[in-house]
């Protein structure tokens, strides 16, 4: 599969789920730039429940981070971001589940239920 077929794939799954969740474009394709977002950028970007952002660097088995996606996901990291290389749908899947229990679990309040 590709890492565009994965991409694909990956933002079904996460609609199923009601998972808020985009395809970024970022750096260059071909003979072509383009600029919608910072150079690194993951190709998916997400929100939590509570407003926390995700991303989701969609890679082949063999597939490497360039070193402008290194620099974005240490960049990401230190600001909060929650950021993961994923090779399958399905790593995809149980990734952003595990963050959005996690974010539900974080802002509900005890004997309140959730925010």
């Amino acid at each position: 599969m590709s890492e565009t077929d994965l991409v694909r794939s990956i933002l079904a799954e996460l609609a199923k789920l009601k998972v808020w969740a985009w395809r970024v474009n970022a750096g260059v394709f071909g003979s072509r730039r383009v600029r919608g977002a910072p150079e690194g950028t993951p190709d998916i970007l997400g929100v939590l429940p509570g407003g926390a952002l995700f991303g989701l660097e969609a890679k082949t088995e063999r597939g490497k981070l360039s070193h402008s996606q290194l620099a974005w996901h240490e960049t990401a990291r230190f600001h909060g971001v929650r950021v993961e290389v994923v090779r399958s749908v399905t790593q995809a899947v149980t990734t952003v589940t595990r963050w959005r229990a996690d974010a539900m679990e974080a802002i509900r309040i005890p004997g309140e239920g959730v925010l």
